[in-house]
């Protein structure tokens, strides 16, 4: 019988990475996005990333023409590595989504650059009066806050 060489730690690490959100600080900057009339861009922008685990460079690639609404889902494509995948939507991001098309019937993408920078700067403002510290856009995308949000999701609307 082979023995086998462990070498070095194998298991994960459980340590919590300092940057990582908790779920009780996505519900506080929900809180704080939905009671901001001039934040509705991001807070469209957060709904799509919690909602469907996408990166903010695929979200803000994707044009009105991936978004699929009879069938309720998205087309993202990934620019780095051409990467396409299909996202089911739930009913409260289509429903931003059929607003947010309201509100910018002429725009081709559904986020601007524009829109995405702005959101990067005002998620980190709204983050540092709200939390303390400054959250981007990046780290709303955490794995681990998936099965919350789909157990949570009342806070989301």
């Amino acid at each position: 019988m082979k023995k086998t060489l462990r070498v070095g730690n194998t298991r994960k690490s459980t340590k919590r990475d300092p940057e990582s959100v908790r779920p009780w600080e996505i519900a506080a900057i929900i809180r704080a996005v939905n009671l901001e009339r001039n934040l509705l861009d991001l807070a469209d922008f957060i709904q799509v990333i919690l909602w469907t685990g996408l990166n903010p460079a695929m979200v803000q690639g994707i044009s009105w023409s991936d978004v699929h609404f009879d069938d309720r889902h998205l087309i993202a494509r990934s620019a780095r590595t051409l990467h396409t995948v299909c996202i089911p939507l739930p009913a409260p991001v289509l429903d931003r989504l059929r607003v947010r098309h309201e509100r910018y019937p002429n725009d081709e993408c559904v986020f601007s650059s524009e829109c995405l920078r702005e959101s990067k700067k005002k998620l980190q403002e709204l983050s540092e009066n709200v939390l303390g510290r400054a959250l981007k856009l990046e780290h709303l995308r955490d794995a681990k806050l998936n099965g919350w949000i789909r157990f949570n999701s009342k806070a989301l609307l």
